[in-house]
């Protein structure tokens, strides 16, 4: 046993758990576009079209 336990089992699996219902997984990992706008602004005429979300991007 752990001598010092900061969270609760119960609060450990809702930090790190995985979503296990369809929609959430959806909601947690997909761009709202509000987000896609951010990104785009950032992303100048000088930046490379590549980013490591970009493959989750996809093109209006």
């Amino acid at each position: 046993m752990r001598k010092h336990e900061l969270l609760s089992e119960a609060e450990r699996e809702q930090l790190l758990g995985f979503p296990a219902d369809r929609d959430d997984l959806a909601r947690l990992y997909t761009f709202e576009p509000g987000d896609l706008d951010l990104i785009r602004r950032r992303r100048g005429p000088q930046s490379p079209r590549r980013c490591p979300s970009a493959c989750a991007v996809s093109p209006p």
